[in-house]
Protein backbone atom coordinates (compact mmCIF):
# COMPACT_ATOMS: atom_id res chain seq x y z
CA UNK A 1 0.00 0.00 0.00
CA UNK A 2 1.61 3.03 -0.81
CA UNK A 3 0.91 5.84 2.41
CA UNK A 4 0.60 9.95 1.20
CA UNK A 5 0.15 12.93 3.23
CA UNK A 6 -0.51 15.76 1.63
CA UNK A 7 0.89 19.41 2.99
CA UNK A 8 -0.20 22.63 2.28
CA UNK A 9 2.01 25.99 3.66
CA UNK A 10 0.51 29.50 1.78
CA UNK A 11 1.52 29.20 -2.14
CA UNK A 12 2.56 25.62 -2.73
CA UNK A 13 1.83 22.27 -2.03
CA UNK A 14 3.90 18.61 -1.97
CA UNK A 15 3.06 14.72 -2.10
CA UNK A 16 5.29 13.19 0.40
CA UNK A 17 5.34 9.44 0.44
CA UNK A 18 7.65 6.87 2.56
CA UNK A 19 11.25 6.53 0.54
CA UNK A 20 12.21 3.07 -0.72
CA UNK A 21 13.78 0.89 2.72
CA UNK A 22 16.87 0.11 -0.31
CA UNK A 23 17.96 3.71 0.20
CA UNK A 24 18.58 3.68 3.69
CA UNK A 25 21.74 4.00 5.14
CA UNK A 26 21.37 1.89 8.44
CA UNK A 27 25.25 1.21 9.05
CA UNK A 28 26.89 4.86 8.90
CA UNK A 29 24.91 6.68 11.78
CA UNK A 30 23.23 8.93 9.02
CA UNK A 31 19.65 9.61 8.02
CA UNK A 32 18.73 7.92 5.25
CA UNK A 33 20.48 8.72 1.48
CA UNK A 34 17.15 8.10 -0.06
CA UNK A 35 16.70 8.98 -3.88
CA UNK A 36 12.97 10.21 -3.15
CA UNK A 37 14.15 12.32 0.06
CA UNK A 38 11.51 14.85 -1.64
CA UNK A 39 8.50 12.37 -1.37
CA UNK A 40 9.36 10.97 2.55
CA UNK A 41 7.07 11.06 5.07
CA UNK A 42 7.09 14.30 6.50
CA UNK A 43 5.76 15.19 9.81
CA UNK A 44 6.62 18.30 10.63
CA UNK A 45 7.19 21.98 8.92
CA UNK A 46 8.94 24.96 10.09
CA UNK A 47 10.12 28.58 8.02
CA UNK A 48 13.96 29.65 9.01
CA UNK A 49 13.32 33.04 7.00
CA UNK A 50 12.18 31.77 3.53
CA UNK A 51 13.22 28.16 3.74
CA UNK A 52 10.83 25.87 4.22
CA UNK A 53 12.11 23.14 6.05
CA UNK A 54 10.69 19.11 6.94
CA UNK A 55 11.74 16.93 9.29
CA UNK A 56 10.43 12.86 9.12
CA UNK A 57 11.17 9.43 9.15
CA UNK A 58 14.39 7.87 9.50
CA UNK A 59 16.14 11.11 10.25
CA UNK A 60 15.25 12.40 6.75
CA UNK A 61 15.63 16.16 6.91
CA UNK A 62 14.61 18.42 3.35
CA UNK A 63 14.69 22.00 2.78
CA UNK A 64 13.28 24.37 0.03
CA UNK A 65 14.12 27.82 -1.10
CA UNK A 66 11.50 28.29 -3.30
CA UNK A 67 7.82 27.31 -1.08
CA UNK A 68 8.14 23.73 -2.23
CA UNK A 69 8.50 23.43 -5.66
CA UNK A 70 12.18 21.97 -5.43
CA UNK A 71 14.07 20.41 -2.12
CA UNK A 72 17.74 19.46 -1.13
CA UNK A 73 18.26 16.82 1.39
CA UNK A 74 20.26 17.66 4.72
CA UNK A 75 23.08 16.37 6.40
CA UNK A 76 21.43 14.44 9.55
CA UNK A 77 23.44 12.29 11.94
CA UNK A 78 20.90 10.33 13.10
CA UNK A 79 18.75 7.82 11.53
CA UNK A 80 15.33 8.27 14.29
CA UNK A 81 12.44 9.37 13.19
CA UNK A 82 11.79 13.03 13.88
CA UNK A 83 8.36 14.80 15.35
CA UNK A 84 8.58 18.05 15.20
CA UNK A 85 10.87 21.53 14.15
CA UNK A 86 11.61 25.10 15.43
CA UNK A 87 12.98 27.79 13.81
CA UNK A 88 13.79 30.71 16.25
CA UNK A 89 15.33 32.52 12.91
CA UNK A 90 16.66 32.41 9.69
CA UNK A 91 19.66 30.22 10.37
CA UNK A 92 19.06 28.26 13.68
CA UNK A 93 16.53 25.41 14.38
CA UNK A 94 16.02 22.81 17.04
CA UNK A 95 14.16 19.06 16.10
CA UNK A 96 12.83 16.15 18.29
CA UNK A 97 12.46 12.66 17.42
CA UNK A 98 12.52 9.10 18.99
CA UNK A 99 14.48 8.21 21.66
CA UNK A 100 14.32 11.62 23.00
CA UNK A 101 16.53 12.72 19.60
CA UNK A 102 17.05 16.74 20.05
CA UNK A 103 19.09 18.00 17.63
CA UNK A 104 20.43 21.89 15.99
CA UNK A 105 21.34 23.53 12.67
CA UNK A 106 23.27 26.92 12.71
CA UNK A 107 23.40 27.27 9.10
CA UNK A 108 19.46 27.00 7.67
CA UNK A 109 18.80 23.63 7.74
CA UNK A 110 22.02 22.06 5.74
CA UNK A 111 24.02 20.50 8.63
CA UNK A 112 22.69 19.40 11.60
CA UNK A 113 24.10 18.00 15.24
CA UNK A 114 22.97 16.07 18.05
CA UNK A 115 22.21 17.93 21.87
CA UNK A 116 20.45 15.36 23.33
CA UNK A 117 19.68 11.95 23.35
CA UNK A 118 18.04 8.75 25.28
CA UNK A 119 18.14 5.61 23.72
CA UNK A 120 17.26 4.06 27.71
CA UNK A 121 13.82 6.01 27.34
CA UNK A 122 13.02 4.43 24.22
CA UNK A 123 10.13 7.08 23.20
CA UNK A 124 9.47 9.98 21.56
CA UNK A 125 9.70 13.44 22.02
CA UNK A 126 6.91 15.11 20.36
CA UNK A 127 7.23 18.77 19.82
CA UNK A 128 9.50 21.58 20.49
CA UNK A 129 9.09 25.23 20.89
CA UNK A 130 12.05 27.98 21.37
CA UNK A 131 11.64 31.27 23.45
CA UNK A 132 14.86 32.55 21.59
CA UNK A 133 18.23 31.54 20.75
CA UNK A 134 19.33 29.90 24.11
CA UNK A 135 16.24 29.11 25.84
CA UNK A 136 13.10 26.20 24.71
CA UNK A 137 11.13 23.59 25.98
CA UNK A 138 10.59 20.12 24.41
CA UNK A 139 8.21 17.34 25.91
CA UNK A 140 6.94 14.14 24.80
CA UNK A 141 6.02 10.94 25.60
CA UNK A 142 5.11 9.57 29.14
CA UNK A 143 5.27 13.43 30.68
CA UNK A 144 8.93 13.43 29.84
CA UNK A 145 9.91 17.38 29.59
CA UNK A 146 13.22 19.18 29.07
CA UNK A 147 14.40 22.55 28.81
CA UNK A 148 17.70 24.50 27.95
CA UNK A 149 18.59 27.80 28.96
CA UNK A 150 22.25 27.83 27.07
CA UNK A 151 21.30 27.09 23.08
CA UNK A 152 20.68 23.25 23.62
CA UNK A 153 24.12 22.69 25.03
CA UNK A 154 22.53 20.92 28.35
CA UNK A 155 18.82 19.94 28.71
CA UNK A 156 17.81 19.34 31.75
CA UNK A 157 14.56 17.28 33.08
CA UNK A 158 11.91 19.00 35.20
CA UNK A 159 8.26 18.24 36.12
CA UNK A 160 5.21 19.49 33.75
CA UNK A 161 2.98 17.22 35.91
CA UNK A 162 3.55 15.10 38.29
CA UNK A 163 0.80 12.86 37.23
CA UNK A 164 1.61 9.60 38.40
CA UNK A 165 0.01 8.02 35.22
CA UNK A 166 2.87 10.17 33.44
CA UNK A 167 0.87 11.40 30.54
CA UNK A 168 1.60 11.91 26.89
CA UNK A 169 2.62 15.61 26.18
CA UNK A 170 1.54 16.44 22.59
CA UNK A 171 2.86 19.50 21.72
CA UNK A 172 4.49 22.66 23.35
CA UNK A 173 3.70 26.20 22.30
CA UNK A 174 5.76 29.26 23.87
CA UNK A 175 4.57 32.60 23.57
CA UNK A 176 5.94 36.26 25.34
CA UNK A 177 7.25 34.04 28.78
CA UNK A 178 4.82 31.30 28.78
CA UNK A 179 4.78 28.10 27.59
CA UNK A 180 1.58 26.07 26.66
CA UNK A 181 1.04 22.41 27.15
CA UNK A 182 -1.29 20.17 25.60
CA UNK A 183 -2.25 16.72 26.01
CA UNK A 184 -3.82 15.08 29.24
CA UNK A 185 -3.63 18.45 30.96
CA UNK A 186 -6.95 19.88 30.00
CA UNK A 187 -6.97 21.40 27.04
CA UNK A 188 -8.58 17.64 25.58
CA UNK A 189 -11.71 18.86 27.79
CA UNK A 190 -11.72 22.73 26.93
CA UNK A 191 -15.45 22.21 25.49
CA UNK A 192 -16.68 19.65 28.25
CA UNK A 193 -18.65 20.48 31.42
CA UNK A 194 -17.46 20.84 34.74
CA UNK A 195 -19.31 18.02 35.89
CA UNK A 196 -17.40 15.38 33.94
CA UNK A 197 -13.94 17.28 34.59
CA UNK A 198 -14.03 19.42 31.70
CA UNK A 199 -13.55 23.28 31.62
CA UNK A 200 -16.68 24.48 29.97
CA UNK A 201 -14.58 27.66 27.97
CA UNK A 202 -16.84 29.53 25.79
CA UNK A 203 -16.63 29.00 22.10
CA UNK A 204 -14.76 32.28 21.70
CA UNK A 205 -11.95 30.55 23.77
CA UNK A 206 -12.43 27.14 22.14
CA UNK A 207 -12.08 28.33 18.96
CA UNK A 208 -8.46 30.61 19.59
CA UNK A 209 -7.47 26.90 21.03
CA UNK A 210 -8.13 24.97 17.98
CA UNK A 211 -6.68 27.70 15.61
CA UNK A 212 -3.22 27.56 18.27
CA UNK A 213 -3.74 23.79 17.51
CA UNK A 214 -3.20 24.32 13.61
CA UNK A 215 0.38 25.03 14.26
CA UNK A 216 0.67 21.14 15.24
CA UNK A 217 0.26 19.14 11.99
CA UNK A 218 -0.70 15.82 12.41
CA UNK A 219 -1.19 16.21 16.39
CA UNK A 220 -3.60 19.17 15.45
CA UNK A 221 -5.74 16.29 12.94
CA UNK A 222 -5.38 13.83 16.40
CA UNK A 223 -6.75 16.23 18.56
CA UNK A 224 -9.44 17.14 16.12
CA UNK A 225 -10.74 14.14 15.87
CA UNK A 226 -10.55 12.92 19.40
CA UNK A 227 -12.03 16.56 20.81
CA UNK A 228 -14.84 16.60 18.02
CA UNK A 229 -16.25 13.90 16.10
CA UNK A 230 -14.74 11.02 18.90
CA UNK A 231 -16.04 13.59 22.28
CA UNK A 232 -18.86 15.50 21.07
CA UNK A 233 -21.62 12.67 20.05
CA UNK A 234 -21.75 11.04 23.26
CA UNK A 235 -21.98 14.66 25.01
CA UNK A 236 -25.26 15.35 22.12
CA UNK A 237 -26.62 11.80 22.11
CA UNK A 238 -25.46 9.89 25.25
CA UNK A 239 -27.20 8.66 28.34
CA UNK A 240 -26.40 9.82 31.31
CA UNK A 241 -24.45 6.56 32.81
CA UNK A 242 -22.61 6.79 29.23
CA UNK A 243 -21.75 10.27 29.33
CA UNK A 244 -20.55 9.53 32.85
CA UNK A 245 -18.59 6.47 32.34
CA UNK A 246 -16.70 7.84 29.01
CA UNK A 247 -16.26 11.56 29.14
CA UNK A 248 -13.44 11.89 32.07
CA UNK A 249 -11.57 9.25 30.88
CA UNK A 250 -11.60 11.53 27.31
CA UNK A 251 -10.84 14.24 28.58
CA UNK A 252 -7.36 13.27 30.84
CA UNK A 253 -6.54 11.64 27.46
CA UNK A 254 -7.01 8.14 29.45
CA UNK A 255 -9.16 7.26 26.74
CA UNK A 256 -8.36 7.77 23.54
CA UNK A 257 -11.34 8.59 20.98
CA UNK A 258 -12.38 6.85 17.28
CA UNK A 259 -15.24 7.34 15.05
CA UNK A 260 -16.62 4.55 12.50
CA UNK A 261 -18.01 6.34 9.62
CA UNK A 262 -19.48 5.48 6.02
CA UNK A 263 -21.61 3.04 4.39
CA UNK A 264 -22.57 2.32 1.06
CA UNK A 265 -26.17 4.10 1.22
CA UNK A 266 -24.94 6.47 3.26
CA UNK A 267 -21.45 8.17 2.77
CA UNK A 268 -20.43 10.72 5.26
CA UNK A 269 -23.70 12.08 5.97
CA UNK A 270 -23.28 10.49 10.05
CA UNK A 271 -27.42 11.11 10.73
CA UNK A 272 -27.97 8.37 7.84
CA UNK A 273 -26.04 5.59 8.99
CA UNK A 274 -28.43 2.49 9.69
CA UNK A 275 -25.55 0.30 11.30
CA UNK A 276 -26.20 -0.53 15.07
CA UNK A 277 -24.26 -2.04 17.93
CA UNK A 278 -25.23 -4.81 19.91
CA UNK A 279 -23.63 -5.63 23.07
CA UNK A 280 -22.50 -9.13 22.98
CA UNK A 281 -21.52 -9.62 26.65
Amino acid sequence: MRLSILIIITFFSAVLTPAHASNFNLDTGFAADASKYNKTLINAVSKAGTRLIGVGIHGIIIYSDDNGTNWEQATVPTTKTLTDIDCVNKNVCWATGHDAYILKTTDRGQNWIIQYQDEIFDAPLLSISMFNENAGIAVGAFAKSLMTTDGGNTWKDFFVTEDEFQPHLNNVLVNGQNAYVAGELGLLGAHMPEEFGGMQFNMNTNTIICDKMGNGGSFSVAFSAHTGIGMLPILYFGTKEQKEKYLPGLITGKLQASYCLTEPSSGSDALSAKTTAMLSE
